[in-house]
């Protein structure tokens, strides 16, 4: 038996206050089929100079592929910064309403891997959407990874941005720096 360190409770503590409760429950044999069967590829998946994308339907098992993915990382010893897209908008507004947006976005333009859940789920404001696209040219062009899961094509993506131009620039940032996995329904 290996005595677990302090540091070793610690991380396991923290992941406990990343990960939602749920998805740390995750059960890989009741994933949808479709999901199990490419399990073992996105497990593989490591963060290089391109992120992630796994795209399908609601109720594909997108988000728990990720989270066992982001779990894995972190246990690896790779800094994770997650958000659900209206976590990512609330913090957003808390962060530039308190004064601290600026650090804020830098942080998470230096984070070792940002994972976005449910992507463009939901109607950003002008202000959030901005802030996002910034984070996202920027984590792209210094080749940092950014793990997203998304029930939206690039071109749904697109054209639910609040501006057609950074709607469109950001789903070509996005086909450009991440590889796609398609999951299929159930």
């Amino acid at each position: 038996m290996v005595k677990q360190t302090a540091q070793d409770r610690y991380r396991v503590q923290r992941w406990m206050n990343v990960c939602p409760t749920e998805y740390q429950r995750t059960d890989r044999r009741k994933l949808p089929k479709p999901a199990r069967e490419r399990m073992a590829d996105i497990l593989k998946w490591k963060p290089t100079k391109t992120g992630l994308i796994l795209a399908g339907p609601t109720g594909a098992g997108k988000s728990r592929l990720a989270w066992l993915l982001a779990r894995q990382l972190y246990f690896d010893g790779l800094g994770v910064v997650a958000f659900t897209a209206l976590q990512f908008e609330h913090a957003c507004a808390v962060q530039f309403g308190a004064g601290d947006g600026e650090r804020w976005v830098y942080d998470l333009t230096q984070t070792e891997l940002l994972f976005l859940d449910d992507f463009g789920k939901g109607r950003f404001t002008d202000r959030t959407e901005a802030e996002l696209f910034g984070i996202v040219e920027t984590r792209t062009s210094w080749n940092r990874p950014i793990l997203i899961t998304t029930n939206l094509t690039g071109k749904q993506l697109a054209q639910q941005a609040q501006r057609a131009d950074r709607g469109a620039a950001l789903a070509r940032r996005l086909r450009e720096f991440c590889d796609v996995v398609v999951i299929p329904g159930a």
